[in-house]
């Protein structure tokens, strides 16, 4: 906290990537403690609600309690593409029509992060911003800024 109030950080978060039961206990002793979260990164995917649901547990819970949601492995660590029944845009779609403030994504090429590029503004138009994000993205992995 006293980074916080020195102004080093501005925000305090918590991630998890197996199991909702994690992520409700984190929750359970920051409020006993009177501590409160900024945010909090959890998978968020198609196949969520089939087992283990982040989505039906977790997630009401940071929206009642003001705490930014930000989805990762939309794409279920890339075996929902490898299933052959979705595409990287439908997973991304789902993902972005959830309560979430932002869905951290990985590209393992520059095609794939091309056909995303346009994903937030189909799936709905929030001022534009998904779209700047992407765009900013694309220049960093183009510049060798990110692989």
């Amino acid at each position: 906290m006293d980074a916080k109030k020195a102004g080093k950080i501005r925000y305090i978060g918590f991630t998890g990537h197996k199991d909702p039961a994690v992520h409700l206990r984190m929750l359970e002793v920051a409020a006993a403690h009177g501590f409160h979260f900024d945010s909090c990164q959890m998978p968020l995917n198609l196949m969520d609600a089939h087992f283990r649901s982040f989505i039906q547990r977790v997630m009401p819970k940071l929206v009642e309690q003001g705490i930014a949601v930000l989805g990762m492995k939309s794409m279920g660590d890339g075996n929902l593409l490898k299933s052959g029944t979705v595409t990287a845009v439908e997973c991304l779609h789902y993902a972005l029509n959830l309560p979430v403030s932002v869905v951290i994504t990985g590209c393992e090429s520059m095609e794939r992060l091309c056909d995303h590029r346009g994903t937030a503004d189909v799936a709905f138009r929030p001022g534009g911003r998904f779209r700047a994000l992407f765009i900013c993205r694309a220049r960093a992995v183009r510049f060798g800024f990110i692989i």
